[in-house]
């Protein structure tokens, strides 16, 4: 077993019972507290007794050798009239003066407070510092447990997971791993159960075989287990001695202590991961001088059967940073077996032990290299303490400094058998988070356990730190951790960050024997940038990886590049094995480089019409592809180039390079066109600045380049820069030519164009005698055909059923013109390039010959053909299409039901209700009167124009609730019923005047006046309204004008002789009207056509003229369903809507001074009233 560790045995004891411990004097006042130990940060209680035989009313507690002790309650409980404050004696030392206005004659405790760790003696004294009572030693400590404080399990640490929920059992979380094995773990006994006892929530791994538990990982299957052999994560604090102790006194384990129960603690929590798994883990806080939230996981991992171990420290003291270190120990047990013998995995990937006795061959592996892993790492006796085997001084390195190969026994199998590891001390800020991991797992025979490692190396850096131009040197490894297995059809893939530049001549393979072979670069496919390799079988403990070279390019500078393998394969010997794969990752920390450049190459395929330029395209011989090599340099660099120079490596064969068309463009903008790629000369950039030099050329792909390889084109770039460095980078870009023939596809389809069901093309459709068919035939050169087509022809011999609508054959497409054939014998094609494609289109009428097909299971059948083709490699090509089948059905009738009604009663108008009866498929407007009800034309009720009424919007059965606006409508007559409902609103229009213009009294002077129409009065103080006229326009269709008309001159009648009147006139007066407007007052906005509007702002009225003034003519614009006409022109309608206007002299400030009575200075006044009549009127248009 793993020894208690020195940590766990100095918590035993800081926690043990105490006395209450005090000095015996003689003194006027005894001091005692119940504990000389007591906890920082807590507070405690000090019992003061006054000798009876002193009458004191006050006393003073001497603090000055209590450095962190200080008052916590002023009033001492069940004594309200004793009173404590904190003060300072005459010598300015901090004292406490307990004070009661009777006399002190009795006991009482006092509440104090330990604010920190330290050693303090309290006594009391008189006001000369002489001592009244005995003196009490006190020791104060902070206490290393746990506390539950607001901690929030989906916000405080991020760990990847989330909806945590707060459990008592967390139960138990579990893989499958074949029909007979499961792996489980959770925090508790093997049945997922924590209790309330010294132990804590210590995690547990066990494997079920057959439903049986036949290994464990910390040997606790009951509530008696050992827990303090296995303290899973521990902290400690300070640096070791160079004696023999290694884990200091102050050190602890966050899942496993001994005082306080679960409940009180670290708090359990589930949640489930995105593959639908368990995860459990333990969180709390921990207070000592610091202040930390902690937190233990245990996950399986997402593709390997394994269990990721974790831990996360996070420093909530924000005091500052701690220094400490984390380790790790493990006592483990398979089967009945304590005592089994641990080995070594290679690679210095971690540890296992194996059970080889009979009905119980299982194994628990241990890896380490993972990300967060550990420092060092050792196997051990059960016996021994935590780190006793790091050198030196228990810190130092295990294990993986030993370098042992695979299977390496390390404990013998007389011993009981653990293992320990540990990370560097280091400092931890303040919020920041630290995450720690450890792998395990188990596994019984026979059965595979995939194992995937990355890893990487520099051989260009000398310090550690990566580089833009640094050469890295990467391994992947595919490792079998199984028991008595076999992994089969092993593939290694590795998808390459963009930051790096491969070398694809570097590729190799090294098998489980140590044979070294090289890959062949066209594993490598540069537009996913993944790299495949398929590895040989492996047995147990077996090993088989794949190296290769890479370069940090530019793109990489001050940022992470996470590079990882995916390695996938089989068990060989249990096909239920479920867990057959395994991946892993390395992360890759590159430097800001001063100067920051980047180059890259890129192409496109300018005969297939590629639009981008890309890292790789397909190509076909004859082909011309453009090439662009691309040199940035960045803003942000802190370094100018002093000198460089660009170059493309161009392949040895399969292009044919234009060196015309070979183009520099600098980032100056000035060009350069130099007559070959080996030497560009760049221009010196200066710092602060984007600037960009681009080179464009073009080449032929010859004959020269077999199908199924890849022409690869490499740019370089080499530059001095003025941080006396030097910056190199290479881009590449990719043509692959595709191992094809000729290929092509000819499709037909049809559609019915009378029914228009379906709407689009398909293979087959249901069609009438009568109805017109279209027809589609594609051909299209598909975009892999390594050529494209020269000429060709297409033909089509129609079925007897069907007659050739004329004119209807028509070539579309790309380069067909839009040509027109008069039949299908010879219908010829235009060239086609690869992926390009032509369209023949065409009409025929089912003719009587299809009657004897009618609603039987034999369609009308027609197949196209592509006869005399050439490709561009002048090979011969035909080809034919799929079969267009027409159903023939039975013609049947439908009806549609037109109402047309009152929109705004809901009452039914005009003809009420008109029925249509037809054949199904048939449009409205192709039926006869013989189809209406009433014998009417079928061309006059979709809408029917009706006298006096307008035709505003229509619906149908289908959406009840849906009105559109109103149009020349023709439905095509349904198997199913339709009512279309049609509404109309009745026409008007009125006219409102006022009944009198009164212009007031004057005297009888003859002189040139004007009198004018006072305004109107409005409610409101000094509100004016102008006089106006009111037109309202309901649903009008027609134009109308508003007009005006004095029949005769003032008049009144003047007293001659008594009781005799005579007639006399206002000669030559007039009547003028000024600032006139029209104004749409209302209107419900559903008026859709744009209306013309003349309207007169001055007039000036003659008496006794027949002919009217017009004032306003409104011409309407629209073109709307009502008066007289048919629905041929498939007309779109307006809707007039409704409006009403007001024709106004004047406003607020010219109301009073817009109408006004002008009488000449020669026409004589008489004393009498002056009268006259106006008629206004609203004339429509015919």
């Amino acid at each position: 077993m793993l020894g208690l560790s020195p940590a766990m045995q100095s918590m035993q004891a800081s926690q043990a019972a105490t006395v209450p411990v005090t000095t015996q004097t003689n003194n006027k006042v005894k001091l005692s507290v119940d504990t000389t130990k007591i906890t920082a940060g807590s507070n405690f209680l000090l019992h003061v007794n006054v000798d009876q035989s002193n009458e004191m009313h006050e006393l003073t507690i001497d603090l000055s050798n209590a450095p962190t002790i200080q008052l916590g309650k002023a009033i001492v409980a069940d004594h309200p009239e004793i009173h404590v404050v904190a003060t300072k004696n005459p010598a300015g030392k901090p004292t406490l003066k307990i004070s009661s206005q009777q006399p002190l004659t009795k006991q009482f405790d006092v509440v104090l407070k330990s604010i920190d760790e330290g050693t303090n003696q309290l006594k009391v004294i008189d006001e000369n510092n002489n001592a009244l009572s005995n003196e009490v030693k006190l020791r104060a400590a902070y206490d290393k447990t746990f506390k539950v404080s607001a901690i929030d399990p989906n916000k405080d640490i991020d760990d990847g997971e989330s909806n945590w929920v707060k459990v008592v059992d967390p139960g138990i979380s579990s893989i499958t791993l074949s029909s007979t094995v499961k792996l489980q773990f959770t925090f508790g006994d093997t049945h997922g159960k924590v209790a309330k006892r010294p132990g804590g929530a210590t995690p547990n791994v066990f494997l079920l075989k057959h439903g049986i538990d036949v290994a464990n990982g910390f040997n606790l299957d009951s509530l008696k287990g050992v827990p303090s052999t296995s303290p899973n994560f521990e902290l400690t604090f300070k640096n070791p001695t160079a004696g023999g102790e290694f884990v200091p006194n102050n050190a602890f384990s966050i899942t496993n202590y001994t005082e306080d129960p679960i409940g009180d603690n670290l708090q359990l929590y589930t949640t489930v991961d995105k593959n639908g798994r368990k995860v459990i883990k333990a969180q709390g806080t921990f207070h000592d001088k610091t202040s930390l939230e902690v937190e233990v996981l245990y996950r399986f991992q997402a593709k390997a059967p394994v269990i990721q171990q974790e831990a996360y420290v996070k420093n909530t003291d924000s005091a500052g940073y701690i220094y400490y270190m984390a380790f790790f120990g493990i006592n483990t047990m398979l089967g009945d077996q304590d005592y089994v013998p641990m080995y070594a995995m290679g690679n210095n990937t971690g540890l296992y032990v194996m059970n080889t006795k009979e009905n119980q061959k299982l194994k628990m592996y241990f890896n380490m290299k993972v990300p967060d892993g550990p420092d060092a790492y050792a196997a051990q006796s059960g016996s021994s303490a935590v780190l006793d085997r790091f050198r030196p001084n228990g810190m130092g390195v295990g294990d993986e400094s030993e370098n042992y190969p695979e299977g390496t026994r390390i404990v013998e199998s007389a011993n009981n058998s653990a293992y320990s590891a540990h990370w560097k001390w280091h400092e931890l800020k303040y919020h920041q988070v630290d995450h720690y991991r450890s792998d395990i797992g188990v596994s019984t025979s026979p059965l595979t356990v995939p194992n995937a490692l990355k890893e990487y190396s520099n051989t260009t850096s000398t310090d550690g730190k990566n580089r833009v131009g640094d050469k890295l040197t990467f391994k992947l490894s595919a490792h079998n951790i199984g028991y008595e297995s076999e992994w089969i059809n092993i593939k290694i893939d590795d998808q390459i960050p963009i930051g790096l530049d491969i070398d694809t001549a570097s590729f190799k393979l090294t098998d489980a024997a140590g044979q070294t072979t090289a890959v062949p670069a066209s594993n490598y496919d540069a537009t996913t940038r993944t790299l495949k390799v398929a590895s040989p079988n492996l047995t147990d403990n077996q090993w088989s990886s794949v190296t290769f070279d890479a370069t940090i390019n530019s793109q990489a500078a001050g940022k992470t590049l996470r590079n990882t393998v995916n390695v996938t394969g089989d068990d060989g010997k249990d096909s239920t094995n479920q867990y057959t794969d395994a991946d892993a990752y390395v992360d890759i920390p590159v430097e800001i480089s001063p100067y920051m450049a980047e180059l890259t190459k890129q192409v496109k395929n300018e005969t297939a019409k590629d639009t981008d330029y890309q890292t790789a395209t397909v190509g076909h011989v004859g082909d011309k592809v453009a090439y662009r090599l691309t040199y940035n340099v960045d803003a942000q660099s802190t370094a100018a180039m002093v000198s460089g120079t660009l170059s493309d490596e161009l392949p040895k064969s399969g292009l044919d390079i234009d060196n015309q068309s070979i183009k520099v463009t600098y980032p100056d903008g000035t060009t350069d066109t130099p007559n070959d790629l080996s030497s560009i000369a760049l221009k010196p950039t200066t710092v602060g600045q984007a600037q960009k030099t681009v080179v464009d050329f073009e080449a032929t792909i010859n004959q020269s380049a077999e199908a199924g390889t890849t022409i690869r084109n490499i740019g370089r770039a080499e530059a001095t820069t003025g941080s006396d460095g030097t910056f190199n980078s290479s881009s590449e870009a990719d043509i692959n030519i595709p191992e094809t023939p000729y290929q092509s596809t000819l499709t037909k389809q049809v559609k019915n164009e009378t029914t228009n069901k379906p709407t689009t093309f398909a293979d087959a459709v249901d069609g009438h005698i009568g109805d017109i068919i279209d027809y589609r035939m594609t051909y299209t050169v598909d975009r892999d055909s390594p050529q494209g087509l020269k000429a060709g022809e297409i033909q089509d011999t129609l079925p007897k059923e069907v007659d050739l609508v004329k004119g209807s054959v028509k070539v579309s497409g790309d380069n067909q013109d839009d040509r027109t054939f008069d039949d299908l014998s010879k219908v010829t094609i235009n060239p086609l390039k690869i992926g390009e494609q032509a369209q023949i289109d065409f009409q025929v009428k089912i003719n009587d010959q299809a009657k004897s097909l009618v609603d039987t299971k034999t369609p009308i059948k027609n197949v196209g053909h592509l006869v005399d083709g050439q490709t561009d490699a002048d090979t011969k090509t035909t080809s034919d299409s799929n079969e267009a089948d027409i159903n023939i059905k039975k013609v049947e009738n439908g009806l549609i039901t037109f109402k047309y009604i009152d929109r705004k009663t809901n009452e039914a108008i005009g003809d009420k209700e008109v029925t249509v009866n037809g054949p199904i498929g048939k449009k409205v407007s192709e039926l006869t009167t013989s189809n209406i009800s009433g014998k009417l034309d079928p061309n006059k009720i979709r809408p029917e124009f009706i006298d006096g009424w307008v035709a505003v919007d229509y619906g149908d059965d289908t959406s009840p609730n849906n009105f559109y606006q109103i149009k020349d409508i023709d439905p095509v007559i349904d198997s199913k019923p339709q009512v279309i409902t049609i509404r109309y609103e009745r026409s008007g229009l009125t006219l409102s005047a006022p009944q009198d213009f009164d212009f007031g009294e004057y005297l009888a002077h003859e002189s040139d006046a004007t009198y004018y129409l006072k305004a109107l009065k409005g409610d409101e103080k000094h509100e004016k309204i102008p006089y106006s006229i009111g037109i309202s326009d309901y649903y009008g269709v027609k134009d109308w004008s508003l007009g005006v008309e004095q029949a005769q001159q003032f008049k009144g009648n003047v007293v001659v002789d008594r009781d005799v009147l005579q007639e006399v006139k206002l000669d030559n007066a007039e009547l003028r009207f000024a600032n006139a407007s029209l104004s749409q007052l209302t209107s419900d906005n559903e008026n859709t056509a744009t209306d013309q509007i003349d309207a007169l702002k001055q007039f000036t009225l003659v008496p006794g003229v027949k002919n009217k003034t017009t004032l306003v003519t409104y011409h309407k614009q629209g073109q709307y369903a009502a008066g007289t006409g048919d629905n041929s022109k498939n007309q779109q309608y307006d809707n007039p809507g409704y409006a009403t206007y007001s024709y106004q002299f004047g406003d607020q400030k010219s109301a009073d001074y817009s109408i006004g009575l002008h009488v000449p200075e020669t026409t004589k006044r008489h004393k009498i009233r002056y009268t006259t009549t106006l008629e206004w009127s609203l004339t429509v248009a015919p």
